[in-house]
């Protein structure tokens, strides 16, 4: 039984690191569109007098966007940790070190109840991320588009 609560714990532990991983993965990602956005923002601003004025409004108002979701995503959110020696004083005071099917069920949940916690706050981050990367394409999107615009009118006087 012993070696089913091994392989059981090995993933529960994988898990914890996946979760840890991915929450990681988009803050950094989060924090990427931010800086673009304070560029784009920057590049807009700087030549708002050379481009299709509605098109660059609505880029500015996108990217602001997008930077305020960015912002709700890089907030802090609690990860639970799991604290060797608090688990190590709650395992010897229960005396549950010695290798019982109890050990392994108590760290199991333990693991399980942190796992369950962190997976809520990846899942509020991935839901502040998704309209940030959005608003963010859809600013690109109109800078794109306020940038062009004004080409084709030059083309078409000429």
């Amino acid at each position: 039984m012993s070696e089913i609560y091994n392989r059981l714990l090995d993933l529960a532990w994988k898990n914890y690191d996946f979760i840890f991983q991915s929450k990681s993965n988009i803050e950094n990602k989060a924090n990427m569109i931010l800086v673009a956005n304070g560029v784009l923002l920057g590049f807009v601003l700087n030549g708002f007098n050379n481009m299709s004025k509605g098109f660059a409004v609505g880029c500015i108002c996108f990217l602001i966007l997008s930077s305020y979701f960015c912002v709700c995503t890089l907030k802090t959110k609690l990860y639970k940790m799991l604290g060797v020696s608090e688990t190590w004083n709650a395992l010897s005071k229960r005396n549950l070190l010695i290798d019982s099917d109890e050990a392994y069920e108590n760290l199991l949940g333990t693991i399980e109840g942190a796992n369950a916690t962190n997976l809520k706050n990846y899942e509020e981050i991935v839901d502040c991320f998704k309209p940030a990367l959005n608003l963010f394409l859809l600013g690109l999107l109109l800078l794109g588009l306020a940038i062009v615009v004004p080409l084709f009118i030059l083309i078409k006087v000429e």
